[in-house]
């Protein structure tokens, strides 16, 4: 059995579903990049999800992360939001796809036409744990990540 093949599968499979769900992504071919390329087409404005989570609330949740897939649109806002993987499982899932929904990308000058994509990002907590501070707030893209990586998506 092929786990890293048949895990590659299940990630186009999702993002082949979303493409079909997608709205603006429709009459387009959608694109799969991983986390790490994403930068090379959409800019992501690292503030626009402030606005959609009450960080003082969260933080009481603990350190952790969630793992969102989600297709960037022709117009840089994301639909089809999915949780992928979460550490500790469930916590973060809620806060993770409020997160996720309320992104906000602009296009590179290596995606002109705007190409919309089906990525993930992973959304990395830092709270209170047994009363010792952790960090300061909700970060996109931290050490943290490791834990909700996920293998085999290019």
């Amino acid at each position: 059995m092929n786990t890293r093949g048949d895990f590659r599968q299940i990630v186009l499979a999702l993002g082949l579903g979303l493409a079909f769900a997608a709205p603006a992504a429709e009459d387009a071919e959608l694109w799969i990049v991983g986390p790490q390329d994403l930068d090379k087409v959409w800019t992501l404005d690292r503030d626009s999800w402030k606005a959609s989570v009450d960080q003082s609330l969260v933080k009481a949740l603990g350190a952790g992360c969630a793992a969102i897939s989600f297709v960037v649109e022709t117009d840089g806002r994301t639909s089809g939001a999915r949780v992928l993987r979460g550490r500790p499982s469930g916590v973060f899932d809620e806060v993770g796809m409020q997160i996720a929904a309320s992104l906000k990308f602009t296009p590179t000058p290596a995606n002109a036409a705007a190409e919309p994509v089906f990525t993930y990002l992973t959304v990395s907590f830092r709270g209170e744990v047994g009363g010792s501070r952790i960090g300061h707030g909700i970060m996109v893209g931290d050490n943290v990540d490791r834990l909700c990586a996920v293998a085999g998506f290019e």
